[in-house]
This record gives structure tokens, C-alpha cells and sequence, in this order.
């Protein structure tokens, strides 16, 4: 039976007022895009993902060539979407282009409540009935501090009540990541004096999607301020802060949310009642398992219960929220402890690295730019050593080693201005050496073949002679005359996974990059080889995506210690950007062109004596290492630490590496190692040993080896417990004690090495 009264316009009438909007009405199913001189997208009839729906744009016919296999005009389109029957889907229609008469309504359909789907024409009439009322757009102004731009921007709507006689209910629509409608949160407000605190949220109906929200509004990467309610959220978003809430109260947190935020910096700003600090409890369990810096804000007291009470009744400004945030602490649980957290103190940078023409440019740019002086000088380093290419070096016994440096810049978020860093570096060659700029460039390090392919040899084919039948080679390729190479990975994480894979030459290569320059697979059909080949590398990660991508098997193979690992951070705000002038840098550019051309002139560099003294004075502390995989990444110290002079000694025009030079070197070198400790912290980079160690920390009187096994609910052999226990006694992570007397053989017993906890008989 029908759901709305029959005055209805007639179909052409209808029409008519959809001249030119067939594609707009089809867009709230379904994201349609120009493909081929078709509109197209994918099908909302079986929730296909290709482009296989296609509408007409002139007359509104449409036709499934997937799975449905079916077509039709709009109104049987909305009959078989909604599951409705002709009449009421003339009006559904007729409602959305304004032809139907103000006095036709649609009737409730008591159906909808068991809908797996949303129908986006609901979104937009709740929108325009809020639009319409002035009283419920003023309570939302005065009581939940919402602007009109900010309703209008989240398409805020107004629902009938269920009841008769209840208030209507607002309505929150809600969006998944690609856009598409997933479900309706109705909130029903008591509109009365002073905020409503016994309001109640109910969804459009059982068995939909809950989303965070609104993830319509979400800044990707940026750092995230997760607050209760969806106003709340709002309300955040329209001060300027990256929010999102969850959309089924405080204690309801979703695993596919923590996947959503996963590797992300989130802050937790929850409401101050019992409910919301368990809720931020529970999702700050959750989150910090999946990789995020997690840190927990408390609302100032006296400020209100939650973030709207704050804002609205008492004031808080987007300075308060802000300082909130600052203020916040670094989450930690049981499950989560110390083992991978961050060091907490942040790597200092002493004025000694600052040396000489790499100093002065950095000092030159640094006031005007958000960007960590570090990274600006790493990076010049970098490019430097790039753009001289492969001729002066140093030697170390039998090796070679020249300018080519790995670096990769870490931030602990996306806000480390990673980016804004490497761009004023580029500028700065672009002017210095303006075919390296442009021409020894790339990125996109996908893989081993391709690394080779960018600084190839001439490529040739034996082929025989018709004439003479002799074999001889012709040249089917002319191969990279210039081998210098440096490549920038803004995404240096998707690098990482690509290293990792099984059968990938990818690490195998760089490591021969970084040595020697001769780069060849073993690949029988490959023919493509590289000699000579002059290649540096600069790459932008965040630190979580850095514990989470960096294996155990890429830092003990020796390709994370040809990395110099270094932290960076914003220096200051400077919201009007910078005032750099072109000719506060061109003396510098000068020097700089000079320098490069000098140091292709350049053959082997030896140290001077005050450099050899000091050198002897360090090389037992540089050549020891450390535990750990802050030790692993950073265990091939001399080379690095070497390499790093030899530059700054070029960069001074310089015929040896003298003591000044050094003395940079191992400032730099040090603010390395420093940052490899609070990236990585006490990690062994065994994922074994590492969760033994967590446990262990979470057990004051210590573990039996029984113990210990139950915690991977005995997947793991004795054999790999054993080896990880071994690695933890060898680095002095833990100990044993061995318990006698008990008639049999000897029992072990567990204990994290600093605990200082006595193990008595009765706790055996």
C-alpha cells in the first residue's frame, strides 16, 4: 500500500523540473565521473566498485552493464533502490526537484527503520527543513555554538519526531571516506535553558554503518583531536582543529576506527564524567596498539563537563583548546609500555655542526621558515654530495668512500615540515647547479630494476651479420651519461614495505649503491647494468610509520645503518611565512656553484694531523656501538661520521679534512645516534624478545619460563623463546635466576634487568 496521499504532479510535469539535473539526483547514490563522453560510476543497486552504471545526462535513462544488468528511467531507478512502489516514487522525485505541491507529504514508512541503507534525498529535505526553522538554528547557535556556515557545510538537518507530540530530532548525516552516505545520527535535544545534558543519540536504523565523524572534514595525516560527540565535533572542526568523535558514545569504540586512525598523533579531549574518561580510556587502549602517539587532555576544571560546556558557557577560546592540547600526556598501558615508547627527551643540536658554508646558509634561510634547521642542513649535505659526484673521497683501508649520503628525515608527525625543508634546499641548487636540478632528480623507489634503469649503462644486443656471419654487439640503448642520481621520497614509509618483500633486489641494491656504485641483478632476462653510478637518497617518514615499517631483517642486514635516521621538527609558527630575499642568498649560491665545481675537481682527501689525533681520540667509542635496533640503524658510525667531514671539508673549499671539520662530523653524528634513541627507544627490534620484554615490565616478581610461553598461547617453540631470552640476557635487558632445591633440576626465573624487585621464595 501506498505511503503518501495522491496529489501528486504528473510525471511530466516532473520531468520538466529535472531538465539538466539527472546527473545531480544520481550523484546522492552514487559518485558519477566523465568517463569516455559517459557519465559513469559504480553501481548502488548491488553495491558494485567499477564503473559500470551509466546514465544518460539529457533524458535521466540508466543501464547496469555489470551484475544487474538492468535499466530504466529515474523513477524505476528510485523503485528499486528504495523499494517502493510507483506512486510513491513519482513523489520521492517530485519532492527532490520541487515539482510536488507544499501540500503533499510524505507519510512515515515504517520499513525504513530495517534499511541497510541511507537514502540521501532524506539528507538533503532535513537540511532545508533546518534551514527553514529559525528557532532550532538559534538554539544550536546559543546552546551548541554552530554557526550557520558550519550547518550548512556539514548539511545539518531536521527530522519529524517519532512520536507524536515529542520535539523533532536534529540530525547529524554521516559519510564514509569516499563520501558516500553510511547513516543519519538523530539527536534529540531538549531546547531549554542552559545545555541539554540528557540528550539522546539514535541512529537512522539498526544494522547501518557507524563512522567516526565527520570524516568529510578530516585533514589526512594531521594530528588528531578526538572529542566525545558528534556537536562536540563540530564545534571543534569550526575553530580549526583536525576533530573527529565516534558515533556511538564514549564507552563504544570501534576497532575500525583505530584502523582509520592508524600510525596517526591523536589527542583525547573526552568529557569529564566517569563514562568519558573510560571511553578515553578504552580508545587510547586501541589506538596506541595500532601504531599512534596517543596523548591524553584533560578539560580545565571548572570549565564545564564537556568540550561545548567549555566553549560556549565558559568561554575557551582556540588558544585554550590549544593549550589543552600542548599540555596533554603521552598514554602508556600495561600492553604498551616503555619497550616502544620514544624517548622523551628530543635530540639537541650543538653549534659545531652548523660549520662553515653549510652554517651560513642554513642561518641565512632558518628565520624564515617553519622547518627544522637540522633538516635544512642535512638535506644540503645530501645535495651536495650529490651534485659532486663520483670523484672525491677518502679512503678507509681498502674502500672507497665518497659525498653519497642516505638521510631520512623523521617527524613525529605530519606537522615535522619535512616537506617545507627539502623545497627551500632544491631552490637553492636549482641556481648553484642547474643541470643537476634538473636532470639528476627522480622519485618513485618502487624497485631494484627501476634504481638501476635511472643511472644505466649503455645497453647492447649481440647480433649476427647476414653478410658475414659474425657475431657482434650493436647498441639498442644509450644508457645515463650522468650517473649522479639523487632520489626524494616524501612517502619514504611506501619505500620501506617495497625493501621488505620477499624476492625484492630493492635493499640488496641500495646497499650497493650506498658502497660501490656498480649495480647489476642476477635477473637472466635484465640486461640493464650501472657502473660508476652516483646515487643519494633523501627520505621523509613519520616515526611511527618508521618502527612499524623498519624489519628486524633490514636493520641487521646492514641497509638501515647506511641511513643516517634524523629527527625533525617544526622551529616555530609563522602564519604570514617567511620574508627570504634573493639577494640575501645569492652571495651564498655563488659560493656554493664554486664549491661543486671545485670538488669535481677534487681526488682523495686525508685527515691532517689535529684530525688524526682527534680521530684516535673517538674511534673506540664510534667503532663500539650500541644495544638494540637504535644500535643497529646506526652501527656503521665511522663511515658515516667520515663521509660527513669529507663534505663539510669540501664545502670549505678544502684540501684535507682538518679538525674543524671532523668536530662537525661528530656533532652531526651524535644528534644522529640521539635521534635513533627516541625513535626507537630500548627496542631490539625482535618482535619476540621485545614482547617478552613488555611482559616482563609488567611483572614485577618476574615470569617462569611457563610463564613466558603462555604469552603467545604456545605458537612460539621453546627454540624461538629460548633465542629471544638469549638476546635479551646479551643486550641487559633482562635476567635469570636459577631456583634449586626444589628436587628436581634447577627452575628459571625471569626479571626485566632494572626492576629492582627482590624475587623471594613465596613469589617462586
Amino acid at each position: 500500500m501506498s505511503n503518501v496521499q495522491r496529489s501528486i504532479p504528473q510525471k511530466e510535469d516532473i520531468l520538466a523540473a529535472l531538465t539538466g539535473r539527472h546527473t545531480d539526483f544520481y550523484s546522492l547514490y552514487t559518485p558519477l565521473k566523465m568517463i569516455s563522453g559517459e557519465w559513469r560510476g559504480p553501481c548502488p543497486l548491488h553495491r558494485g566498485t567499477g564503473p559500470n552504471f551509466v546514465v544518460n545526462p539529457d533524458d535521466g535513462l540508466w543501464f547496469c552493464h555489470s551484475q544487474c544488468q538492468q535499466g530504466g528511467d529515474i523513477f524505476s531507478f528510485v523503485q528499486k533502490q528504495l523499494q517502493i512502489d510507483f506512486p510513491t516514487a513519482l513523489a520521492h522525485v517530485a519532492d527532490w526537484a520541487g515539482a510536488r505541491p507544499s501540500t503533499l507529504r510524505l507519510a512515515p514508512a515504517p520499513s525504513l527503520a530495517a534499511l541497510k541503507f541511507v537514502d540521501p534525498c532524506y539528507a538533503v529535505r532535513a537540511h532545508a527543513a533546518l534551514m527553514a526553522c529559525d528557532t532550532t538554528r538559534l538554539w544550536l547557535s546559543e546552546h551548541r555554538g554552530l554557526t550557520t556556515e558550519t550547518l550548512t557545510r556539514f548539511q545539518i538537518g531536521l527530522l519529524p519526531s517519532d512520536k507524536p507530540g515529542s520535539p523533532p530530532r536534529v540530525a547529524f548525516p554521516v559519510y564514509d571516506d569516499a563520501g558516500k552516505l553510511t547513516n543519519i545520527r538523530k539527536h534529540l535535544f531538549a531546547m531549554q535553558e542552559g545545555l541539554d545534558r540528557s540528550s539522546k543519540t539514535l541512529p537512522w536504523g539498526k544494522g547501518l554503518r557507524s563512522d567516526l565523524y565527520p570524516l568529510s572534514a578530516r585533514k589526512a595525516g594531521a594530528d588528531v583531536l578526538l572529542v566525545e560527540g558528534e556537536a562536540d565535533a563540530l564545534l571543534a572542526c569550526q575553530m580549526g582543529f583536525n576533530a573527529l568523535s565516534g558515533t556511538l558514545g564514549a564507552g563504544n569504540w570501534k576497532p575500525e576506527w583505530t584502523e582509520t586512525l592508524r600510525a596517526h598523533s591523536v589527542t583525547i579531549l573526552y568529557d569529564n564524567d566517569q563514562a568519558g574518561q573510560e571511553g578515553a580510556q578504552k580508545a587510547a587502549r586501541s589506538l596506541s596498539g595500532a601504531e599512534c602517539l596517543v596523548c591524553l587532555a584533560a578539560l580545565p576544571a571548572g570549565k564545564g563537563k564537556d568540550f561545548t560546556e567549555w566553549i560556549v558557557l565558559h568561554g575557551g577560546t582556540v588558544e585554550d583548546v590549544q593549550g589543552a592540547i600542548d599540555a596533554a600526556v603521552l598514554y602508556t598501558s600495561p600492553e604498551f609500555p616503555e619497550a616502544y615508547l620514544v624517548s622523551d627527551n628530543w635530540p639537541v643540536a650543538a653549534p659545531e655542526l652548523f660549520h662553515g658554508l653549510a652554517g651560513e646558509i642554513v642561518h641565512v634561510i632558518e628565520p624564515h621558515t617553519e622547518a627544522d634547521p637540522v633538516a635544512l642542513l642535512v638535506q644540503l649535505l645530501a645535495a651536495f654530495g650529490s651534485a659532486i659526484g663520483r670523484s672525491a673521497h677518502f679512503t678507509a683501508e681498502a674502500d672507497k668512500h665518497f659525498g653519497n649520503l642516505f638521510v631520512v628525515l623523521v617527524g613525529i608527525s605530519s606537522k615535522g615540515r619535512k616537506g617545507t625543508s627539502w623545497g627551500h634546499i632544491r631552490r637553492l641548487f636549482a641556481h648553484a647547479d642547474q643541470h643537476w636540478e634538473s636532470f639528476c632528480l627522480q622519485s618513485g623507489l618502487s624497485s631494484g630494476e627501476g634504481l638501476i634503469w635511472s643511472v644505466r649503462d649503455a645497453v647492447e644486443k649481440p647480433i649476427k651479420d647476414k653478410k658475414t656471419g659474425q657475431t657482434v654487439l650493436e647498441e639498442i640503448d644509450p644508457g645515463v651519461t650522468d650517473k649522479r642520481l639523487l632520489v626524494q621520497e616524501s612517502e619514504y614509509a611506501s619505500v620501506l614495505r617495497v625493501a621488505g618483500r620477499d624476492g625484492n633486489t630493492l635493499s640488496a641494491l641500495l646497499r650497493d649503491a650506498w658502497d660501490k656504485g656498480r649495480l647489476q641483478t642476477m635477473t637472466k632476462n635484465s640486461a640493464a647494468r650501472a657502473t660508476g653510478a652516483h646515487v643519494s637518497l633523501i627520505g621523509h617518514v613519520t616515526a611511527d610509520e618508521l618502527r612499524r615499517e623498519l624489519s628486524s631483517t633490514e636493520a641487521a642486514n646492514g641497509f638501515a645503518n647506511r641511513f643516517l635516521w634524523v629527527c625533525a621538527k617544526r622551529s616555530k609558527e609563522l602564519p604570514e611565512g617567511g620574508s627570504l630575499q634573493a639577494e640575501e642568498l645569492q652571495p651564498l649560491i655563488g659560493r656554493l656553484a664554486v664549491a661543486i665545481e671545485s670538488a669535481k675537481q677534487t681526488g682523495e682527501l686525508r685527515r691532517d694531523d689535529a684530525a688524526r689525533a682527534l680521530w684516535r681520540s673517538v674511534y673506540h667509542d664510534l667503532s663500539e656501538g650500541e644495544p638494540g635496533l637504535a644500535g643497529a640503524v646506526t652501527s656503521r658510525s665511522e663511515a658515516q661520521t667520515m663521509r660527513l667531514a669529507l663534505l663539510y671539508a669540501l664545502l670549505d673549499g678544502a684540501d684535507c679534512i682538518r679538525h674543524e671539520h671532523l668536530t662537525a662530523a661528530l656533532a652531526l653524528w651524535e644528534y644522529v645516534e640521539s635521534s635513533a634513541r627516541h625513535v626507537f627507544g630500548d627496542s631490539l627490534g625482535d618482535p619476540i624478545a621485545d614482547d617478552i620484554l613488555r611482559a616482563l615490565r609488567s611483572s614485577p616478581n618476574g615470569l617462569n619460563r611457563t610463564d613466558i610461553r603462555e604469552l603467545f598461547q604456545r605458537h612460539q617453540s621453546s627454540d624461538r623463546v629460548g633465542q629471544a631470552l638469549a638476546l635479551l640476557v646479551k643486550h641487559r635487558r633482562a635476567r635469570v635466576i636459577m631456583q634449586t632445591g626444589t628436587g628436581g633440576r634447577p627452575a628459571e626465573w625471569w626479571q626485566a634487568v632494572g626492576q629492582g624487585v627482590q624475587i623471594t621464595a613465596a613469589d617462586r
